[in-house]
C-alpha cells in the first residue's frame, strides 16, 4: 500500500457506514414520530406510541457508532495526522461527533424546561447534517490522495 493510503479496510468501512447509519436513521425516526406523529390526548398532544422505541433504538446505536468511531483512533486518525492528510476535514468530522454526543448527553442528563427550546435543535439540527459532513470527508480526503499519487508518479491505484 502507498505511504499516501489511509484507506479502511472494507470490514471497517462497512461497520462505521452500518452504525452512523443505524443513528441517523434512528435519529431522524424520533423526530418524525416526535413532531409529527403525535397524537389529541385527553390533555392534549400526547407522544406516539412508538417514540420511546425510537429513542431506544437511537440509545442503542451511539453505543454501537461510539465503538465503531473508536476504532479510528489508532489506526486511520493517527495515520492521518502525523502525514498531514486531510486534517481540516478531520477536525471538523472530529468536532461535530463530539458536538453531537456532548449535546445527546445533555439531552439525557440536563434536559429541562429551561432549556427544551433551544437544547433539542443544537443536538439534531448538527445531527440531520452529519451525513453532508461526511460526505464532504471521504471524497476530500480521496481527491488529495490521487493527488499526491500524481505527484509521486504512482498514478491511480
Amino acid at each position: 500500500m502507498s505511504r499516501f493510503v489511509i484507506r479502511l479496510p472494507t470490514w471497517q468501512r462497512q461497520a462505521v457506514s452500518l452504525a452512523l447509519s443505524a443513528l441517523w436513521l434512528s435519529g431522524g425516526w424520533w423526530l418524525l414520530l416526535h413532531y409529527y406523529m403525535a397524537a389529541d390526548g385527553d390533555f392534549g398532544l400526547r407522544p406516539h406510541w412508538l417514540e420511546p422505541w425510537a429513542l431506544r433504538l437511537h440509545g442503542l446505536s451511539v453505543l454501537i457508532a461510539l465503538i465503531a468511531l473508536g476504532g479510528l483512533v489508532p489506526v486511520h486518525m493517527k495515520l492521518a495526522w502525523e502525514r498531514g492528510r486531510n486534517r481540516t476535514g478531520g477536525l471538523v468530522m472530529l468536532t461535530v461527533c463530539v458536538w453531537l454526543a456532548l449535546t445527546g448527553y445533555a439531552l439525557w442528563y440536563f434536559a429541562s424546561e429551561e432549556n427544551q427550546a433551544w437544547l433539542p435543535v443544537l443536538h439534531w439540527g448538527c445531527g440531520l447534517g452529519f451525513p453532508l459532513i461526511l460526505a464532504l470527508h471521504v471524497p476530500l480526503g480521496r481527491r488529495r490522495v490521487a493527488a499526491l499519487l500524481a505527484l509521486a508518479g504512482l498514478g491511480a491505484r
